[in-house]
């Protein structure tokens, strides 16, 4: 081996190792908590943009029409596809309230995002129980 093979070699160790020592945040009840309620707002305008098509909404009494897919054995609805009206605001209020409740901490803000949603379309409490339920299991 060259030393230029061999330089690039230990280069692709080091890089590799140092990727690994970087800090991984959860983004998960903890997590919110934790963020100042103007990041919430971010938050939630970065998820509406996402889940709108590219629509931007940036402003405090932003809203979106969320689609809810009801193939999916978690979703709501009774269609094959349901759009849930939800502000900004709710969303937040949601989350605060889901995430209020300690034992909903560990689970990740986009299963406890699915759960607000589907409180807002109107999920009966006992399907929103089981739900929340199965994903306070470790690793869902």
């Amino acid at each position: 081996m060259s030393q230029r093979q061999v330089l690039l070699v230990v280069t692709a160790f080091l890089c590799t190792g140092l990727s690994g020592n970087a800090e991984s945040v959860d983004h998960d009840g903890n997590w919110w908590r934790s963020q100042m309620q103007s990041a919430k707002y971010q938050y939630a305008a970065r998820l509406f943009d996402g889940s709108t098509g590219g629509f931007n909404f940036l402003e405090f009494g932003m809203s979106a029409d969320i689609p809810v897919k009801t193939a999916n054995p978690n979703s709501c609805g009774t269609g094959s596809q349901k759009y849930v009206h939800i502000t900004g605001g709710q969303l937040i209020d949601g989350l605060d309230k889901f995430y209020s409740d300690h034992r909903n901490r560990n689970i990740a803000i986009s299963n406890a995002v699915t759960v607000v949603v589907c409180r807002v379309a109107g999920m009966p409490q006992d399907a929103l129980l089981k739900m929340i339920e199965q994903y306070r299991k470790v690793g869902c």
